[in-house]
């Protein structure tokens, strides 16, 4: 059940399931990080902590004898850790995303008939491409995700049980290899009991993982698609001052600082929900940046290797796609609100303020001087998402690969 409890009163609770339903907020239920039953974040973060103590004992064991194994170990040890970050962080942020989501639902900014008919197209436009983006962006890395989900939990161990011989590896080396990935565990791996713990683990985990990544990833990524159109009609709005003004009933001057009036509110409110935004995601968003660089060349280690198996090059071709999509997705956009928040100190000098300019003047340098602090997803001040982000972290994922092939 969707309850706001103390955070929004009955008319900001029709707001936000708008803004929860249009900003695709489900994936958040689904994956534990906002409401509903607890029982689900209680069961992802107690069995992600005991397969990350799994997964130590895997890499220490086999780093030696079994490469591949303790490879793929710490790709998902380091995955599940920042999935626990991000549940955590976005679990105790549950009242700051209230309010982002009320701020959504409500259009972020009602400017009360002063916009013009050009900054109206200008809107109803935005809107309806938003809404196809939002539409392609989900179903396909959906389809991507869940293909890797699958592949892993069902195709992968129905290939070890068919094929055990060539797929098995060493079957008194104290590993479980008929599970989802292969792993050491302190239990018997001759035994069933021991064998159906560390299945049911890895398929919590496994099967809470996709809520999670697409709550998270949505949640950004749609976030900033509405901040971006929102700045968009900011920046038209100040351009368009003057025709905006002349079709009001008062005195010029009067329309001019009613209308200039409203967008540096509207300026304030964007800047408002940009912090909101940065404050949610800069802890989990610098954990999955950081490990970004190490996951790709892990990935790509494991699915360039030729004596790995081909359902193992499956998995990890589609964690591979799925990891590149997002990192390029959450720059993309990222880069997206710089570029636009650095447009909006010029939008009013692109007006024809000449002819106003003793009215227009005081606005004028308040709107340039808010707007050199530029709008930025910043990760604890440690990086920026950007364009530069996404190609050094490819680059330096690279130099990994390369490194990696070299002492293999």
């Amino acid at each position: 059940m969707l309850k706001l409890n103390d955070y929004a009163d009955s008319e900001d609770e029709k707001y936000f399931k708008t803004g929860f339903k249009k900003n695709y907020g489900i994936w958040l239920l689904y994956g534990g990080m906002f409401l509903g039953n607890p029982l689900l974040p209680v069961a992802f973060i107690l069995s992600g902590f005991i397969l990350i103590y799994f997964m130590l004992g895997t890499i220490t064991k086999f780093y030696k004898t079994d490469l591949l194994c303790a490879i793929e170990n710490l790709h998902f040890l380091i995955f599940v850790t920042v999935e626990l970050v991000a549940m955590m962080s976005f679990l105790q942020k549950r009242a700051v995303l209230v309010s982002m989501y009320i701020t959504i639902g409500k259009g972020f900014f009602d400017y009360e008939n002063t916009l013009d008919d050009e900054c109206l197209e200008l809107k109803r436009d935005a809107y309806d491409k938003t809404d196809s983006r939002k539409r392609l962006v989900h179903h396909s890395f959906v389809t991507v995700v869940m293909s890797a989900c699958i592949t892993i939990s069902v195709f992968r161990p129905a290939v070890l049980i068919l094929f055990p011989k060539e797929n098995m590896g060493n079957p008194n080396d104290g590993m479980i290899r008929v599970a989802l990935a292969p792993m050491w565990s302190p239990f018997d791996n001759t035994q069933w009991h021991g064998i159906v713990i560390v299945w049911l683990l890895e398929y919590i985990v496994a099967w809470t993982t996709p809520g999670i990544v697409f709550g998270a990833t949505f949640f950004v990524l749609f976030s900033l698609e509405e901040l971006g159109i929102q700045l968009q009609i900011l920046k038209k709005s100040l351009t368009n001052v003057i025709q905006r003004a002349e079709r009001l009933e008062q005195g010029m001057e009067e329309n001019i600082k009613l209308c200039l009036k409203y967008s540096v509110r509207h300026h304030q409110l964007l800047f408002e929900f940009h912090d909101k935004l940065n404050e949610v995601i800069s802890l989990p968003g610098l954990g999955l940046f950081v490990s970004f660089s190490i996951m790709l060349c892990m990935s790509g280690f494991i699915f360039t290797l030729k004596e790995v198996p081909l359902v193992s090059k499956s998995v990890f071709g589609l964690f591979l796609l799925s990891e590149c999509a997002m990192l390029f997705a959450l720059c993309y956009f990222g880069e997206n609100i710089i570029e636009l928040s650095e447009e909006i100190g010029d939008a009013l000098y692109n007006s024809d303020w000449a002819i106003y300019s003793k009215v227009m003047q005081n606005y004028m340098l308040i709107i340039q001087m808010r707007s050199r602090r530029t709008m930025r997803l910043t990760l604890m001040d440690f990086m920026d998402v950007s364009r530069n982000t996404f190609s050094n972290i490819c680059s330096t994922s690279y130099s990994y690969l390369n490194l990696m092939n070299e002492f293999n």
